[in-house]
């Protein structure tokens, strides 16, 4: 059955804390509906949403390791923007998450344009779009990308027992990972900075994987 025009947009993927926020669209006007599990955070805005408007998602960014890194989101608003150029706030807060993925698609199906920017106040003021993935593929390589050390760490103790191989596999796997950062940072200095505590993350990880496996595979093998 297809949704009726004044079922709620969700903006989010589902979460099992209820918090995913959605906006209803209704006789002219856009209401902002936050997720039952942020009650008491956000406001229940509503403003006239005319012909032609479009919401835009705007991530203010501040400096966190040094000036002028944008490395820190600051916080997370969300506005009707109208065909003259007039903004009217419809939701504010750090926590305010939306995937953009889901939104766009979401608001898409609606006939309801959307876009996305993040922000730096400082004495430069900088504004830049955020390109919008079309598909949830980034999210999952993520979450790929992040395991990878416990994964390769059970391959390596699994199958390699050269202490020597195990170290150069890991070595070579963080290698490739700070390598992608450093050419999806924003500067230089700030995956160089980024990139000393995720060594220390991947290399626990990684050993900690190569040892469990083992100990599992010793004490199979003694029985």
């Amino acid at each position: 059955m297809a949704d009726s025009p004044y079922t709620p947009i969700r903006l989010g993927r589902w979460d099992p804390y209820r918090r995913t926020p959605s906006v209803l669209l209704r006789d002219g006007k856009i209401k902002f509906l936050p997720g039952p599990g942020t009650q008491g955070t956000f406001d229940a805005k509503e403003a006239a949403f005319p012909s032609g408007a479009r919401l835009e998602y705007r991530v203010e960014k501040g400096d966190m390791y040094f000036e002028g890194d944008h490395s820190q989101s600051l916080g997370r608003t969300l506005w009707v923007i109208t065909p003259d150029g007039t903004r009217k706030l419809l939701a504010d807060g750090f926590v305010l998450y939306i995937s953009l993925t889901v939104a766009a698609r979401n608001l898409r199906k609606r006939g309801i344009p959307f876009r996305a920017v993040n922000f730096y106040e400082g004495k430069d003021g900088v504004e830049n779009e955020i390109e919008i993935p079309r598909s949830g593929a980034r999210f999952t390589t993520g979450v790929v990308l992040g395991i990878s050390n416990l994964l390769l760490g059970a391959i390596s103790g699994a199958f390699i027992r050269n202490v020597s191989q195990i170290i150069a596999i890991g070595v070579f796997a963080f290698a490739i990972l700070a390598i992608m950062k450093l050419r999806s940072a924003a500067s230089t200095r700030v995956a160089l900075i980024s990139i000393v505590p995720a060594l220390f993350t991947y290399g626990a990880g990684y050993v900690v994987a190569v040892v469990l496996v083992r100990f599992f595979f010793s004490g199979f093998t003694e029985r």
